[in-house]
């Protein structure tokens, strides 16, 4: 049987993977406890990274549309409407005086909240168009200032306390801002139920690939790894810029994904060496060197893919958690 130091090895040409292959080998104990320490600690950094993630518009910064809606925020304070109360009238139509009274109470409660800066209605507009074919429903539009992530935030209290039913009047909200809204909360949601599913589903498969408990929770180890150490990424890289949170499930999706690969090439060619005769200090190695060459290209060429990634802010979130 050949050994590690074997200097006739035809992967000698790799001097950083082989330090790293001979580095496992003799300080295994050090480098799992060092691994481990890392594991904890992205962990409690990248905890917290869905708190500090941004919502996003699907805006391309310095469009014409964007340039335009920044001219009638700032010089009209006024802008497309982004908010929607659905009106409907509880007993009549919306012309009736009862109805119209308690639409305008609602009018005037709307004006005063938080980031309103515009408020068209078919009470003050007079509009048709604002009025359902039944009679029974109108529309008020509003327009709230702020970023994605303030109005958002700010709707979050609004929505439920705008949503009611009196003896006059239905409301229910709506539009982008809503809608975006809960998007969102139901994004953070389904990322929760997805890290839930997914990691025991992962286990089980790699269990019945290997055939053996420690290397399937070494594989998932090491795509945990990876999916933490891209949120504490996120989370670091959103102090300084803006960074959608649709990052954080495609750093999910990825992360794990690409991990279990990655771990399932290098333990592969592990036994591919052990099999072949090598001891076990050769065949990490061996694996390190051969294999890990395998990961490292990849992630070399996905780490420099942002340059090229749209200017969008929802898009560049994927470039940036691709890294």
């Amino acid at each position: 049987m050949s050994g590690s130091l074997d200097p006739e090895l035809p992967w000698k040409g790799c001097p950083m993977l082989t330090r790293l292959g001979r580095l496992a080998v003799r300080r295994s104990r050090a480098v799992l406890t060092g691994a481990l320490l890392v594991l904890l600690g992205l962990g409690a950094y990248g905890a917290g990274a869905q708190e500090d993630l941004d919502l996003s518009r699907w805006s391309a910064p310095g469009t014409e549309s964007v340039r335009a809606g920044d001219l009638l925020r700032d010089d009209f304070r006024t802008g497309n409407p982004n908010l929607a109360l659905l009106v409907t009238a509880r007993d009549g139509d919306v012309d009736s005086a009862r109805t119209e009274r308690a639409a305008r109470e609602l009018l005037a409660e709307v004006e005063e909240l938080p980031l309103v800066m515009d408020v068209t209605s078919y009470w003050d507009a007079d509009s048709s168009a604002l009025r359902g074919e039944d009679g029974r429903r109108a529309l008020i539009l509003v327009h709230l200032a702020g970023d994605a992530t303030e109005t958002r935030e700010e709707l979050a209290t609004l929505s439920p306390r705008l949503t009611r039913t009196t003896p006059e009047l239905d409301v229910r909200v709506g539009g982008q801002e809503e809608i975006s809204r809960q998007v969102g909360e139901e994004a953070r949601a389904d990322f929760l139920r997805a890290e839930a599913f997914a990691l025991p589903v992962v286990v089980l498969l790699l269990i019945l690939v290997y055939r053996r408990t420690a290397a399937a929770l070494l594989t998932v180890a090491v795509g945990l790894l990876s999916v933490l150490g891209a949120l504490a990424g996120l989370r670091l890289l959103a102090q300084f810029t803006e960074v959608s949170t649709f990052a954080a499930n495609l750093a999910l999706v990825l992360g794990l994904g690409l991990g279990v690969d990655y771990g399932l090439f290098v333990i592969n060619r592990y036994r591919e060496e052990r099999g072949a005769g090598r001891d076990r200090e050769a065949a990490v190695l061996a694996a390190t060197v051969t294999a890990g060459r395998t990961v490292v290209r990849p992630v070399s060429r996905r780490s420099t893919s942002g340059p090229v990634t749209p200017s969008a802010p929802s898009v560049r979130a994927s470039g940036t958690a691709r890294r």
